[in-house]
């Protein structure tokens, strides 16, 4: 195991001001929350990455009737909507990021969280060998929901537990290991599943319409297609 970093920050969220004062509260509300992350045992040498507490956005309920509009309707209602106090007040606390510190023992703490649904994320990257000053890969994560219920005058000084949350190592595939199980539905409906082509070499592309890299990259995407369409011993998908 390498040296465990806490790079804890915190993002309280802007306030646009011109030409006037405005008062900041720093702390002061909300309460602890505490627990214990459990890191599977890893001969990996490691240390913690980005740990933070955000709003859990999936709890948004949307008004009557957006629901049924189309994208374009639901973008303009949208625009306006975050105008509004409400709308104001929904993407401040969206940008409420709470920090989390991690100790030696996995032993958890983030502070001054006012009531609301949060998620909570912590992560380990790759101990980068030579002591260089840059993130290592992924090796693992852990997310967690939980609610902080509504407090007296906003406060409280009591730690909310949210017990022991076991962090999951990703799974790594070496060249000449059996490829992990893959399914998808095709353009045309169908169903593709990576097994069908056991015994063949398989492409596979993974890009989306709004990454100009990707799009680039389709051109030599058609050529190796074009070059080899008649190998029975390639896929290309």
């Amino acid at each position: 195991m390498g040296t465990r970093r806490n790079e804890a920050w915190r993002n309280p969220g802007r306030v646009p001001t011109q030409n006037q004062n405005h008062e900041v509260s720093i702390g002061g509300d909300g309460r602890p929350v505490i627990g214990k992350v459990i890191v599977p045992k890893t001969d990996a040498r490691y240390h913690w990455g980005t740990n933070l507490i955000m709003t859990d956005s999936s709890k948004f309920d949307y008004p009557d009737g957006v629901e049924e509009m189309t994208p374009e309707e639901k973008e303009n209602w949208y625009a306006e909507w975050v105008k509004t106090d409400e709308g104001i007040a929904f993407t401040t606390k969206q940008q409420q990021i709470y920090a989390v510190v991690v100790g030696d023992d996995g032993a958890f703490r983030a502070d001054d969280v006012p009531a609301g649904d949060y998620v909570l994320t912590l992560s380990i990257n790759a101990t980068m060998p030579h002591g260089q000053c840059r993130i290592g890969e992924s090796l693992g994560t852990a997310v967690h929901y939980f609610t902080i219920p509504e407090m007296p005058s906003g406060r409280s000084d009591e730690p909310l537990d949210v017990g022991h949350v076991t962090l999951e190592l990703r799974r790594f595939v070496n060249v000449g290991d059996t490829a992990p199980s893959l399914q998808a539905t095709t353009l045309s409906g169908d169903a593709i599943k990576l097994s069908d082509f056991a015994g063949k070499y398989a492409l596979l592309d993974f890009w989306a319409t709004w990454c100009g890299p990707y799009l680039a990259e389709m051109p030599n995407l058609r050529k190796a297609q074009e070059q080899y369409k008649d190998d029975e011993r390639l896929v290309i998908e």
